[in-house]
């Protein structure tokens, strides 16, 4: 067994099905059971356990490219240790997989690498204390929080402006709504929300505009600030300046899982130069990835909500713990 404390002497990849507790439309897909990938690295005193989680519709890869690349990072390697592994993703980061540069850098930290039992509950009670928007879908009850995450665009404009005058009006909610279009809107739909609302009321509209050259034009239009998502992870260039220079962003909403190591932290330093709000965001991550998101979101903007309320579509049992009856044993590496 190796002799220092980030030896590494067995990594073990396991294919792991979490069942939602009702079908989710994500994107063109509707996702009753979320599939990712667990890491095991046992090391000469602990064991760590990361998450590798492609989402369906969103992510570029699939899980099969995530296990073609983690073999050929494991495969047929003398020995290897914590920190050949981070020098090794740093300079392949552009040719990684988001979901497998992002979940892999993890490791930098051992406050990021989670230390966990199979069958045992995520401590969720030592997760850093971090602001959290909750999530709205068509079927939720509107909480009453600080700010909420309504997501529209699937219904006709016309409905979408109910619901949104219907929320607002009520006596139950008093704080600010995030809408997320996912793309879905054209400039003319903007036009007419914001002559139908109360856009004092609304924090930011998330990406509702597929053709980003709209954003340019963006304040003659809308009357409610503008905030980035999907546009982030479809650059094809992630090192431009997109989209900062010449926009009037106010917020940057980042999901690690689809953006990798590099882009991620690329956005982070923009957003600073420029004053932009950074936001964490999950992708339906199971329990080990969202535990690091919790890491990430409370040392990047602890003053932040945080788009981390995606646990709770899972079915309860899969929620806060790593059931070993879903997990399949796919492949192990080991180094003497």
């Amino acid at each position: 067994m190796p002799g220092h404390s980030d030896d590494i002497y067995r990594v073990q990849l396991f294919e792991y099905a979490i069942p939602m507790a009702h079908p989710v439309q994500m994107s063109k897909t509707v996702v009753k059971t979320r599939q990712l990938l667990l890491l095991n690295f046992l090391l000469p005193e602990t064991q760590r356990w990361i998450e590798v989680s492609p989402l369906p519709g969103f992510s570029r890869e699939t899980i099969q490219n995530c296990i073609a690349q983690l073999q050929a990072i494991f495969a047929r390697k003398p020995s290897l240790s914590i920190g050949e592994l981070l020098r090794a993703i740093r300079v392949s980061s552009t040719d990684l997989c988001p979901s497998v540069s992002y979940s892999l850098s993890q490791l930098a930290e051992p406050a990021i690498g989670l230390e966990v039992d199979v069958d045992v509950d995520v401590s969720i009670k030592s997760w850093p204390r971090v602001k959290i928007c909750p999530l709205v879908l068509n079927e939720d009850k509107i909480p009453n929080a600080p700010v909420v995450k309504m997501k529209v665009g699937r219904d006709t404009l016309r409905n979408d402006i109910e619901r949104i005058n219907t929320v607002l009006a009520g006596s139950e909610f008093t704080g600010q709504l995030r809408l997320d279009a996912n793309q879905q809107w054209a400039q003319e739909d903007i036009e007419t929300l914001c002559k139908a609302v109360d856009c004092t009321r609304i924090q930011w509209l998330e990406d509702p505009i597929a053709n980003t050259d709209a954003y340019k034009n963006w304040p003659s239009y809308s009357a409610i600030p503008l905030a980035l998502d999907e546009s982030l992870y479809q650059q094809s260039n992630p090192h431009s300046n997109f989209p900062i220079v010449g926009l009037p962003v106010r917020a940057l909403i980042l999901k690690p899982t689809l953006l990798g190591q590099g882009r991620y932290w690329h956005y982070v330093h923009e957003a600073k130069k420029y004053n932009v709000q950074t936001v964490i965001s999950s992708s339906f991550e199971g329990p080990v990835g969202m535990t690091s998101l919790h890491d990430f979101a409370n040392k990047l903007s602890p003053e932040e909500y945080h788009g981390l309320d995606t646990l709770k579509y899972f079915a309860m049992d899969y929620q806060q713990k790593l059931n070993s009856k879903n997990m399949a044993l796919l492949e192990q590496w080991q180094w003497p």
